[in-house]
């Protein structure tokens, strides 16, 4: 059936009539009024690349590195800085984190512009993260009535986006749906079978996903609106083993269920001058381990719950004048609670805890001269530990408290089209729950654990050229403090840690019909004992064209490079894996004028590659896309 619509794809993909819409919408250069936020791509850039998660789409730039979470699963990291240090915020609400520290990166993210200020400036909330601030802007309707539908299908998954919008003078409402499934897919051709992967089909590789959002708003007065929003996403997936070493936790036989429900209100007053924002937001999430319903998995592991949940808010304040100088103040107070439950032990261990992040934040211009700067003050506290007199665990202390106080500051000079700036920043990272509880009798928990401090240094040069284009160099270091890392079942600080390096990026438009983008990053990442830390290439380049051959017809072709990399395993020791590259192709063609046909394929040659030992990657995946504007 797959391949049948994929032909379909193939054929109506050739025909059109005069009517068209153009997809080159997008703006190369970043606004000259704030150049250091970098937009990465919008909404309507990814729509055609089959780019279904965050993680996929923020690979496009170079700064970010694929890798993999304690179960396997696609994240992304900023300069080689753990995933859990990056910050992601959607609409000035912090995404869900797990207890792990991790966001689940599979979501409806086509209908946001993702944004990154790449850690040089102040977030919306304060001083930037560790490993950069990912912001999600949430794109209103602009008509009465809207629609969308896109059906993608491909050798190994298939997948359908519904969106409806509409407004009138004071009240807009949106609904989306999205659903995705993937039964199983195929390993690259040159892949060697093992005994725990003894064929090219990916063993446990099902993936089954849902997600519904209603949003609500009303204008109270041209200067005051409100809105709110109803998220409910679920996942079903088998846990993937890895190819070379199961030994350690049978993942064979086990499958994991997501579901997650969120209501969000939002209160904002916009003047001239003045700008109040109101959020308060709340998740209910449940992550349910058990087994394969298929008689041929046999595992002796329990069914495992965590129950989690959040309540939180955010108020922000905002005076600003004619010349652009801005000052916030930003509180952000949040609550998280976790409960573990595991069919026959008869106990329930609870924990929650508390933080708090206040903030100030400015930005002032002196001629061809912009200061911008934050402060934050963070305190972070468990508010309950209770392992409900489980004997298994014996722990009494209450966990990592804390409470630091970061700062930022970036000065930069523009001079007609060139801009020079550098930056200054103390980070603080808290640990996560898993980090400072045992949630498994074999965890041993660290009662000594300290917070992550990154003290942040970058210089930088931007120059704008003919055409929108955009030439940028930067270069970095960050030295971290008590960097958090496993070993023997629990976590412990290492004294120190080092991510330096520089940044090349270049885009511009040639022959008025190339729109091409090139994008470099070298790295350096050490412990205190000058070794290299896991899963960080030294190298990653990114080259992208895309061709306009007019206003009905593009075709873009990607190729993305990653240099070898070292990734420390439990069972195997240290490892070294293989640098590898990829292409990726894609052509779209307007069929007419409220209908737009991709067809593509992700990594043409069918590369073998892995991100993590032992967990390689799918091979050639031919695909087709239809989508449909109302």
């Amino acid at each position: 059936m797959r391949k049948y619509l994929i032909s379909l794809f193939l054929a109506t993909s050739l025909y059109s009539n005069n009517n068209f819409i153009s997809l080159d919408s997008i703006t190369i250069s970043t606004p000259k009024e704030d150049l250091l936020n970098t937009t990465i791509l919008t909404a309507d850039d990814l729509k055609y690349s089959k780019e279904q998660t965050l993680d996929e789409q923020l690979n496009k730039n170079s700064s970010y590195l694929p890798t993999k979470d304690m179960f396997g699963l696609n994240t992304v990291s900023f300069r080689g800085i753990k995933p859990s240090a990056t910050n992601v915020i959607v609409d000035l609400i912090p995404l869900y984190r797990t207890n792990s520290g991790y966001i689940d990166l599979y979501n409806n993210y086509n209908v946001y512009d993702v944004v990154s200020n790449m850690g040089s400036i102040p977030s919306s909330l304060g001083v930037s993260s560790m490993g950069s601030d990912i912001e999600l802007i949430s794109k209103k309707p602009k008509q009465n009535f809207e629609a969308e539908i896109i059906t993608n299908v491909s050798t190994f998954d298939n997948n359908e986006k519904v969106f409806v919008k509409h407004k009138d003078k004071d009240n807009f409402i949106q609904l989306s749906a999205n659903r995705y499934d993937r039964d199983s897919y195929k390993l690259s051709n040159n892949f060697t079978p093992t005994t725990e992967q003894p064929s090219s089909t990916r063993i446990n590789s099902d993936k089954e996903y849902t997600d519904y959002e209603l949003w609500l708003g009303h204008n109270l007065s041209d200067n005051d609106s409100v809105s709110f929003k109803y998220k409910e996403s679920q996942s079903n997936y088998g846990i993937e083993p890895n190819v070379y070493d199961n030994s350690s936790w049978d993942a064979y036989s086990r499958m994991q269920k997501k579901d997650l429900k969120s209501l969000y209100g939002y209160y904002d007053h916009i003047n001239d001058n003045f700008e109040t924002n109101a959020r308060v937001y709340y998740d209910q999430y449940k992550d349910m381990w058990t087994l394969y319903n298929d008689n041929s998995y046999t595992s002796h592991y329990p069914l495992s719950l965590y129950d989690d949940s959040r309540i939180g808010t955010v108020l922000k304040t905002t005076v600003s004048n004619d010349n652009n100088d801005k000052l916030s103040y930003v509180l952000n107070i949040q609550e998280d609670q976790h409960i573990w439950k595991e069919d026959g032990r008869g106990h329930t261990p609870t924990f929650e805890y508390q933080s708090i992040n206040t903030s100030i934040i400015g930005k002032k211009n002196f001629n061809k001269i912009s200061l911008d700067s934050a402060i934050t003050y963070k305190d972070f506290r468990p508010t309950k530990v209770d392992y409900d007199n489980d004997p298994s665990f014996t722990q009494s202390n209450d966990g990592t408290k804390n409470n630091a106080f970061d700062y930022q500051m970036t000065l930069g000079y523009l001079e007609d089209i060139n801009f020079w700036y550098t930056s200054f920043s103390k980070t603080t990272k808290t640990p996560t729950m898993e980090e400072m509880f045992a949630f498994f009798p074999w965890y041993s928990i660290n009662t000594n654990l300290k917070a992550e401090e990154s003290n942040n240094v970058e210089i930088g040069y931007k120059r704008f050229l003919n055409n929108n284009g955009l030439f940028s160099i930067g270069m970095f270091h960050y030295d971290i403090k008590d960097k958090i890392v496993s070993q023997n079942g629990g976590y412990i600080n290492l004294d120190e840690a080092t991510h330096k390096g520089s940044e090349l990026k270049y885009q511009d438009i040639f022959f008025d019909i190339h729109k091409f983008s090139f994008g470099y990053m070298y790295l350096i990442a050490k412990d205190g004992d000058n070794n290299d830390l896991e899963l960080i290439p030294k190298n990653r380049l990114v080259l992208e064209d895309k061709i306009m051959f007019n206003s009905k017809y593009t075709s873009t072709i990607q190729y993305i490079y990653l240099s070898d990399r070292i990734d420390n395993t439990d069972n195997s020791g240290t490892k070294t894996l293989s640098d590898y590259s990829f292409v990726n192709l894609f052509f779209n063609a307007t069929l007419y004028k409220h209908c737009i046909s991709t067809i593509g394929v992700k990594n043409l040659f069918d590369t073998n590659y892995e991100v993590a030992y032992g967990f390689p990657s799918e091979g050639r995946n031919l695909y087709g896309q239809i989508v449909w504007n109302f």
